[in-house]
């Protein structure tokens, strides 16, 4: 970003307040969810909640492009505030299974989930844009085929007029959204 934008100056505050981009100092706001957004807001989705079960490689059986059912049920699993467990599971093994209740680990934000499977401590879940460079770079693997389609996403949020460096950011990210990174 840094070199398309040379000189912006960015304030970047992750929060789960919801702001409103008018008279809090915010220009842009990138939120997950489905809306409804303020009507003085232009709201344009960046990506789609696909959610999928991460691990870190070593945990993988050698040669296998899945983790077998038992060993995946099996494993402690690493959950993020979002808490979508449940619904993986029956999606990825039916609805007998959402019961099982193997051993957890519960952290507040989802970076420090990824952390932990990247460190060997078992599965996480994960939107599939918030892990593409770790999967890419052999950091995490995918465990399971399934995908957990979400109905909200992450939109950034606008008011409608917008100075000349937010405007160039938020073409900017929206540029990064279409391209896939």
């Amino acid at each position: 970003m840094t070199a398309a934008l040379p000189g912006i100056d960015l304030h970047v505050e992750a929060t789960d307040r919801v702001t409103g981009c008018h008279g809090d100092g915010i220009d842009l706001a990138v939120r997950q969810g489905q809306g409804p957004f303020p009507a003085s807001l232009t709201a344009t989705r960046l990506f789609r909640t696909e959610v999928i079960a991460l691990c870190a490689p070593i945990l993988m059986p050698p040669g296998a492009d899945r983790m077998p059912r038992d060993l995946f049920l099996n494993h402690t699993r690493l959950h993020d505030s979002h808490e979508l467990q449940d619904r993986y599971l029956e999606l990825a093994f039916g609805a007998d299974t959402a019961e099982n209740r193997a051993a957890s680990l519960h952290f507040s934000w989802t970076a420090l989930c990824l952390d932990a499977a990247q460190a060997g401590h078992r599965i996480a879940l994960a939107a599939r844009f918030l892990v593409a460079r770790d999967l890419r770079d052999g950091r995490l693997v995918q465990a399971r085929p399934d995908r957990l389609e979400i109905s909200d996403g992450f939109h950034l949020l606008a008011p409608r007029r917008l100075g000349a460096s937010a405007r160039a950011l938020a073409q900017w990210l929206n540029g990064q959204a279409e391209s896939g990174v």
